[in-house]
Order: C-alpha cells, then structure tokens, then sequence
C-alpha cells in the first residue's frame, strides 16, 4: 500500500519556535490525549510555549476512527484531527520522531534522530500497544493487530485477499475488525474464551441479545474457545483450538486487549507498574514529569477509554497551571455502535443480584434494557438497542441520584423510566 495520506514533512524541516525565552513544555504523544492537553494549556496561556513529540510519521488522527477506515465509511481525511494553533503561538509539531530516553535530573528528552530537547515540564501521553498472545504461530504472515493507521491500511489491503478471516478476541475492537473485512465478502468469524461477547460492557442477556444480531449479519462467533495454535509453515493455514478442533483460515487479527507503553518511562527511572503510578493530579514520582491516558496508572487502575484520559489531561493542565484539580476515580459509559446496533453502558455490569444490588430489566423484539439500583440508588445501567434517555440515565448513575419505586415499575413495563 502507499505511504499514508496523512505524511507530512519530515520534523527536521520544521521551523524552531521564535520568542521562547524558556524551555518549553514537552508533550510526548499526538493522540487525543496528548493533543487535548495541548489545546487546555493554549486555552489558559496562548503565548505557552510547546513541543509535542508524535512517533508516526503523519499528522494527528482519531485512533477511534480507525474501524470506520477499514470499514470504508470515512477516507483517511477524516482521520484527522488538527490542534487549532494561532498564527502566534510558540508550538512545535515534531512528528515522525520517538522519544527514545527522559533524563529527568537535566530536565531533557532525547529522540530517534539523537536531538536533544530540554523540558520545564514533560506530559507523557504515550499510549498503549496490543497484547499479543504468546502461542505458537503468532508470528506466521497473515497475522495482525489492529490498532494504529498502519494496521488498518495492512487489513485493507489483506481483506481483497482473504478468504476466510478468524477474529481472536470478542470485545469492541474484535467486532469492529469483524466488520470491516466482511466489506469485501471475506468469511469472517470471531473467537473468544469467555462466555459472552462485550464481557465487560454487557449482562449475559445483552450479550445474547448482541450475539443474535452479529450472526444475522453472517459473522459467526465461538465463545468459550480459546486457541492453542495458529497453524502453517510460513504463512496462515488455520487455528488449532483447545478443544482439538482445527479452523482453516488465511488472515487472523488479534483483539485481545492493550498494553500501557511504560518502557520509556521505566528507563527513566519513573515509578511503574501496569502503567506509568501516577497521583491525584497525575504526577509521576518525579514533580515535573506527568502521565496521562493509556499509559498512566491512577490508584492502581489503567482506563483504556478515551473519555478518562481527557479528564486527566485537563487535571494535569490545570495542576501544572497552578489549579488544584483532583483526578477521581471515573464511572465509564460507553455508547457505541456495534456492526451498526447501539449498545449502552454505564457504571458496573452487576450480575447476578444480590442482597445489596437489584437488577431489573425489560425487553421486547427491538430492544434489550437493564438497571441496576442499589438501595434506591441508580447503580448502572445496560441496553442493545436504541434508547432515548440514556444520556440522562448516565447523568443520574454518575451522581448517584435517588431512584423512586414507581420509576422501577413503570420501567419494567415499557422500558422507561421518566
């Protein structure tokens, strides 16, 4: 395939910010995270002074979007996602370079090409990467991951080719893959070793509700199978499975899961452990050093959502702005479209009820709702299928509001609850 769409000039032909009198702050990361941070601190002083590191060599773009590229619903264009910057301003854009070591006692980040850049602040949005299975043909070609703009151009281009495709792992991103290979009437089946697809977004009964629809659709799915081996000699003939049975395929895309980017940091001496410890106003164990997004590990928990790394980057901001905002811990809500049905998450998926958890549901041919309530308090809630007030429903949930018994029985008669 071409080189992306999106490649820009090299860093090195890119103009030195005029006007800088100090070292600048340093963002390390040119996805949503790292970019919003950069926009927060052009919002509070537009005369700040940035450098934002990027290691692909193209401009910005929304990882999220990435499954309606390979799906063919948006060009690489629509990937992209500019940092609205004033003609003035003092910001530098290196992209196409990595950072490959912080010293943090010279206050300095060193990149690919051996450029050094000295720091008042660092912010480190570093990502994550995909978890590989350790099993035995991992490395055969016809194997991928799907997670950045070169994945995805890979797969398009794999999917004119393919004849069968076997998706391992039945979460989001496993469905979305699913989706966009079947574009071109490639036979495509995802496999995964728990019980249910979505396992942490759905109930058993959503899931089910979910699972009937991905099969109308002609995608076939395998729960409670994992896979010993992928099988061939230098490229993809099938999958073994635990079981003995043998699935021939040509392509097989891993979706098991993500991995915080922490080796940079650990080099530097940075305290980690799934990711990159961080505090309440997402400092690392060194005062001016930050993390935040995939990378960053906040009482002992990494948020793989979008949502959580920009509320962390606006606490960082604010906190190297001399506020004194906190990060707590963050209820998720998900909305998504799954393969074009929309499915509805928030707050904790509690199954099965308990003494101090009640979960009431309701369903009929189009849709499928549940809600939890704790002691009359709106807990969390589920739907497959379109549902008018689930803005307001996540409202409720993160706020912890009083739920009337009356709203529990109009709910559980016609799906509602206002």
């Amino acid at each position: 395939m071409q080189p992306s769409a999106l490649s820009i000039p090299s860093p090195d032909s890119q103009q030195e910010n005029p006007g800088a009198t100090e070292s600048p702050i340093v963002i390390v990361g040119n996805g949503l995270t790292g970019l919003h941070a950069a926009s927060q601190l052009l919002r509070r002083d537009p005369s700040q002074a940035l450098v934002i590191y990027g290691k692909e060599p193209c401009q910005p773009y929304n990882r999220i979007k990435l499954s309606s590229l390979l799906a063919g619903e948006v060009d690489l264009a629509g990937l992209t996602t500019e940092l609205a910057v004033d003609e003035t301003a003092c910001v530098e854009q290196r992209y196409g370079y990595a950072i490959t070591r912080i010293d943090s006692a010279l206050r300095t980040v060193t990149d690919s090409s051996g450029k050094v850049q000295s720091y008042r602040k660092l912010i480190l949005a570093l990502g994550s990467h995909p978890t590989r299975p350790d099993i035995p043909g991992i490395n055969l070609n016809g194997v991928f991951t799907f997670h950045d703009l070169s994945d995805a151009e890979q797969l398009i281009a794999r999917r004119i080719r393919s004849r069968r495709t076997l998706i391992i792992g039945g979460g989001l991103l496993g469905l979305e893959a699913a989706r966009g290979m079947q574009r071109a009437n490639t036979e495509v089946a995802v496999i995964d070793h728990a019980d249910r697809l979505l396992s942490r977004q759905l109930d058993s009964e959503g899931s089910s509700r979910l699972l009937e629809y991905i099969e109308s659709l002609g995608i076939g799915v395998l729960l409670n199978s994992a896979v010993r081996k992928i099988t061939g000699k230098e490229s993809v003939t099938g999958v073994e499975l635990f079981n003995g049975h043998t699935i021939e395929c040509d392509t097989v895309i891993t979706t098991i899961g993500i991995e915080p980017n922490i080796n940079l940091a650990k080099a530097a001496g940075i305290r980690t452990a799934k990711g990159i410890k961080v505090d309440d106003a997402m400092k690392t164990c060194f005062p001016d050093i930050y993390a935040i997004g995939e990378c960053a590990e906040h009482h002992d928990r990494v948020y793989g959502m979008v949502a959580p790394g920009l509320k962390q980057a606006e606490v960082a901001v604010n906190h190297l702005c001399g506020g004194s905002d906190v990060y707590s811990e963050t209820i998720e809500a998900t909305t998504l479209k799954v393969l074009g049905e929309n499915v509805f998450c928030v707050g904790p998926v509690a199954e099965p009820d308990s003494p101090l958890v009640k979960n009431h549901t309701y369903t009929d041919a189009l849709v499928y709702r549940s809600i939890q309530v704790r002691r009359f308090r709106l807990l969390g809630a589920v739907a497959v299928g379109d549902w008018k007030e689930q803005g307001r429903v996540q409202e409720w949930v993160s706020k912890g509001r009083w739920i009337m018994p009356w709203q529990i029985w109009r709910f559980r008669a016609t799906g509602m609850l206002w």
